[in-house]
């Protein structure tokens, strides 16, 4: 059985909460009012784009992110850059590595199968 969206999001902000340098020392999220969390905001379509990649190399998981998430995120500009990314704020690149691991391993727990094999 595919997990749940809400499985992957407590799967995922398990994993990331727990090492994000915006935790707050009482563990609560310190990220500025002013920027949404990138993680929860696009998770829904961040599973989709990840689907079908299977690569060893972040390169890959990367692209597919920039191009069909950062596209339509509020934060980035019209060419494609990003200044809140650029500054390393941005937790969906910052921690993209974490967050495709946390995926395969609930995928692997509850199907059997990893991320790129998942339908």
């Amino acid at each position: 059985m595919t997990p749940t969206l809400d499985a992957y999001e407590k799967a995922v902000l398990d994993r990331i909460c727990a090492v994000c340098v915006d935790r707050r020392d009482d563990g609560t999220c310190g990220l500025d009012p002013k920027l949404a969390c990138a993680i929860k905001e696009h998770l829904p379509m961040v599973l989709s784009m990840l689907r079908g990649v299977s690569s060893d190399k972040m390169g890959s998981y990367i692209e597919r992110i920039r191009h069909n998430v950062c596209n339509i995120c509020t934060q980035g500009n019209r060419d494609g850059s990003c200044d809140v990314r650029a500054h390393v704020d941005c937790p969906l690149d910052r921690y993209l590595g974490l967050v495709v691991e946390a995926i395969e391993d609930l995928d692997r727990r509850e199907t059997g199968t990893a991320l790129a094999s998942a339908p």
